[in-house]
């Protein structure tokens, strides 16, 4: 389950050493139109990817389907890949996921290398081996544990970002930082957006993503400890599935950092987490993401959602949530009364 995770922002130099390690039959280099042409002119010069086959997909989450993994697919099976091929990923989460599903599910698990260039991919899309599309809806509905050979973490392109790109990745830092402690919390709370151009910020990545490497390691198929990194997420997936159904979406981090704010409502409606964290961290959100636009009308959708989510069993909903900064609680199950109650106060503080 080991990945090679690699620091740098000599992208080009790394890639030829693990592929001279890989010596595959063929080398394929997935991008999205987005991530082709922020990326394709510092590649241009590369006998590797001079060489390699390109298969671009339609950018965005609403692409992250059934219809461009089988676009990818084909065109392995065209190009004649066999299962000695490397499938190179250049772009954000959704090349990650989808590449890594693609990769997995091609004669039965071929080798692949993500080159995230968002820092949301960097920091969780990329490592942990969780790949996965979308259907009906339903974020990560279908996919699969395949961990890439190696990923090239590097600052280089953050510079092509959106501020949504942007907040995106930092809704997920936040989810690490409370992991954590409450020195890195306060870090990510008292961070400048714009220090992601700076030399420095590779130190803030490298510490989020091992975080989360750190809790991949010892538990990488998720029978316990790793599911803490679904902080936030059964409320944020559902927010996410809800702004894919009305086509208005939002961002996987934003999503994310506004479930991490209905899951410490809800840790504190549960498990009494401080109430002063938990406005520091409302504030925070609302200060930097802006408010989520739902209604009391949209809670039997959101819980239809959350009811779907894949870490339900014995169809309860379950959450992780946080009796403190630093202390995780896997297995949580709450009442469709706590649910809309956190939802009632997430609304409260987020307006």
């Amino acid at each position: 389950m080991d990945t090679r995770i690699i620091f740098s922002n000599d992208i080009i130099d790394n890639l030829n050493l693990l592929i001279a390690e890989i010596k595959p039959s063929k080398i394929f280099v997935l991008t999205d139109k987005f991530s082709r042409q922020h990326t394709l002119k510092y590649f241009s010069d590369n006998l590797i990817f001079q060489s390699a086959i390109h298969i671009t997909i339609e950018s965005g989450e609403n692409h992250k389907d059934i219809n461009s993994l089988s676009e990818i697919w084909q065109a392995l099976i065209d190009n004649k890949a066999d299962r000695h091929a490397v499938l190179i990923n250049i772009g954000g989460g959704v090349i990650s996921d989808i590449g890594g599903f693609a990769a997995a599910t091609y004669k039965r698990g071929i080798k692949y290398i993500n080159v995230p260039t968002t820092i949301l991919s960097a920091i969780d899309a990329s490592i942990g081996g969780k790949t996965a599309i979308n259907h009906q809806n339903i974020k990560n509905a279908i996919g699969a544990i395949h961990p890439p050979f190696a990923t090239i973490i590097s600052t280089r392109f953050l510079k092509t970002l959106s501020h949504d790109d942007i907040l995106s990745g930092l809704g997920e830092m936040l989810k690490h930082a409370l992991l954590k402690d409450l020195k890195s919390t306060s870090d990510i709370l008292n961070s400048d957006i714009d220090s992601i151009y700076r030399d420095e910020f590779m130190d803030i990545l490298r510490d989020s993503v091992m975080v989360k490497e750190a809790i991949v390691a010892e538990d990488p198929y998720e029978n316990g400890i790793r599911k803490a990194l679904n902080f936030g997420h059964t409320f944020g997936h559902a927010f996410e599935s809800l702004s894919l159904s009305k086509n208005h979406i939002i961002p996987h981090g934003v999503a994310v950092a506004y479930g991490i704010v209905a899951e410490l409502v809800l840790s504190h409606l549960v498990l009494q987490f401080p109430s002063q964290v938990l406005h520091q961290i409302s504030s925070y959100v609302k200060d930097n993401f802006g408010s989520l636009p739902i209604t009391c009308n949209d809670y039997d959708l959101l819980i239809d959602f959350m009811r779907q989510d894949k870490k339900n069993a014995d169809s309860e909903i379950n959450f992780t949530l946080m009796k403190s900064v630093g202390t995780p609680i896997i297995d949580c199950h709450s009442s469709v009364e706590q649910i809309k109650t956190a939802l009632d106060i997430f609304r409260d503080l987020n307006q």
